[in-house]
């Protein structure tokens, strides 16, 4: 096999590709760490504009219907821009691409310090979205070709937990917004940004492809076989045509569903079923922050270790067992009315909703070629995208019919079906899939 990734370093990229040792390569961890660092950064800030509304509202007079307006104006440029940052992600260098996100998004959060009116923050948050779009297909490109196969599900489960880290990092933020005013919160965020983007400028482009185990183009920005240059309709339907791509994408979805409605409305259950207070429901919902880290961390680490010992499906399996069992723990842990057993079911329960999230990454990436990679991430976030969305009026509008726990114990199935039709229809596609992108990796001109 080939090389891994390039590290950083001014080593010439054009050098021909040593052989890959035997058993996991030994690389930095800084692209690792340097990416995580702007999903966390970012996430803080999706957090932070949230938790300065009752200061927004008193500052701008805005309705709540206006401050909710802010974060959709994040969203759907985020998701209308997923498609072309993608085709982009997949034609250029891609940690220019992620160092010019990164770069954009301190700007725009620049912008929201520098506010004045609510069509002001309204821009800057439309400018989010904008960076948003772009590092995120880029940094999940990176991480498939910085790092080995038999390391990706683990590495994207590290990666991912940029966004709870983000979450538990908010109260740096409500501590400047009340002492030095909301601005100076959201200047310090920017400036984070910042240099992380000139940090991530810095990174060397890894070539496409080695870590996969077959050579790649010794010219990272050009393209390097007909599926970077394939037109973006064909590309889409080619990569929505992989039966495990597809299938893990619709049914991670249904995860990403029920976890988003529930990331909002779990206060709300607490509150009004087992009648904590707002302080202690809150103190209380940091279990999923807890639970999701470490379903991140481990569901990515179980899926290495199953294909490591030859169960080439195992990460599908990890996902579509976590999906189900997280189901038979919820389900309880939703109906029961005794407290302190909701919250050890509650727990136990999270740590299953993030599990999936890594092995299926991971997966996708095995079974696209690395020339698409940036434009199945883009698929991906707009699917995600619109279940987030989605998922807390669906739950609220039911709950207005049914209550809310009715609410939320009606949705929670959907993501055991998931995992059930995963395990069914996933499990004999992968391998047929990831033959069929080596060959044409194999195929590609030397």
């Amino acid at each position: 096999m080939a090389s891994g990734p390039a590290q950083l370093g001014a080593a010439d990229l054009t050098a021909e590709p040593a052989a890959r040792p035997p058993g996991p390569l030994r690389q930095s961890r800084i692209p690792l760490i340097l990416l995580t660092a702007v999903l966390a950064v970012d996430q803080a800030d999706r957090y932070l504009l949230s938790s300065v509304f009752p200061l927004l509202k008193d500052d701008f007079g805005l309705s709540d219907g206006q401050l909710g307006s802010l974060s959709a104006a994040f969203l759907l440029v985020a998701t209308a821009g997923a498609v072309p940052f993608g085709i982009l992600v997949d034609r250029t260098v891609r940690t220019r691409v992620a160092a010019w996100g990164a770069a954009l998004w301190s700007v725009a959060m620049l912008a929201t310090g520098l506010a004045t009116s609510y069509s002001s923050l309204f821009l800057s948050r439309m400018g989010l979205g904008v960076a948003e779009s772009s590092y995120t297909p880029a940094s999940f490109s990176l991480l498939t070709d910085y790092y080995p196969v038999e390391e990706r599900s683990r590495v994207l489960g590290i990666y991912q937990v940029g966004s709870v880290l983000g979450f538990l990092g908010l109260p740096l933020g409500g501590l400047i917004a009340t002492h030095w005013g909301w601005r100076a919160a959201f200047d310090l965020y920017a400036l984070a940004g910042f240099v992380v983007a000139i940090l991530v400028w810095r990174l060397r482009e890894p070539q496409r492809g080695l870590a996969d185990g077959l050579r790649a183009a010794t010219e990272p920005s050009a393209p390097r076989s007909p599926f970077a240059v394939m037109p973006a309709a064909a590309a889409f339907r080619y990569v929505l045509r992989i039966p495990s791509f597809t299938i893990s994408l619709i049914t991670n979805a249904l995860a990403v569903f029920f976890t988003s409605g529930l990331g909002i409305w779990a206060t709300t259950f607490l509150v009004r079923y087992h009648h904590l207070s707002l302080t202690k429901a809150t103190a209380a919902t940091s279990l999923l922050a807890v639970g999701a880290i470490v379903g991140m961390i481990w569901g990515g680490r179980l899926g290495d270790r199953l294909v490591a010992r030859g169960r080439l499906a195992g990460r599908v399996e990890v996902a579509a067992a976590a999906q189900v069992v997280g189901v038979l723990l919820l389900v309880p842990a939703f109906a029961v009315h005794g407290t302190a057993a909701m919250l050890v079911l509650f727990a136990l329960g999270a740590v299953t909703l993030t599990m999936p999230n890594a092995p299926l990454a991971a997966l996708r990436a095995d079974v696209i070629h690395p020339d698409l990679r940036g434009r199945g991430a883009a698929v991906q976030s707009v699917l995600y995208a619109g279940a987030a969305a989605a998922s807390p009026l669906v739950i609220g509008l039911i709950s207005d019919s049914i209550g809310l726990r009715g609410a939320l114990l009606v949705i929670l199935p959907l993501m055991g079906v998931g995992g059930i039709a995963l395990a069914v229809l996933g499990r004999a596609a992968v391998e047929p899939d990831r033959r069929r992108m080596q060959a044409s990796l194999l195929r590609d001109p030397p």
